[in-house]
């Protein structure tokens, strides 16, 4: 009987690390494909106010804060 319980805690421990593992992975997706839109938001806003967008506008159409806007644009 100990033998099976030993058995059986291994086998538990082994499938919750593999389940963490596949969790780790999803949020470290999700986190990837964050940042990545991020980027992609900060690179739209540069190439906008290069334009000579306003920063509302750019604000708006970005997603990003006024404040990230205006700052971006001080940058350039």
């Amino acid at each position: 009987m100990c033998e099976l319980s030993e058995k059986l805690i291994r086998f538990g421990k082994e499938q919750g690390i593999k389940e963490g593992i596949k969790e780790g992975i999803k949020e470290g997706i999700k986190e990837g494909e964050a940042s990545g839109a991020r980027k992609k938001s900060i690179q739209i806003a540069k190439a906008l106010l290069l334009k000579k967008n306003s920063i509302e506008d750019v604000a708006e159409v970005t997603g990003l804060t006024y404040a990230e806007v205006e700052k971006l644009a001080q940058e350039l």
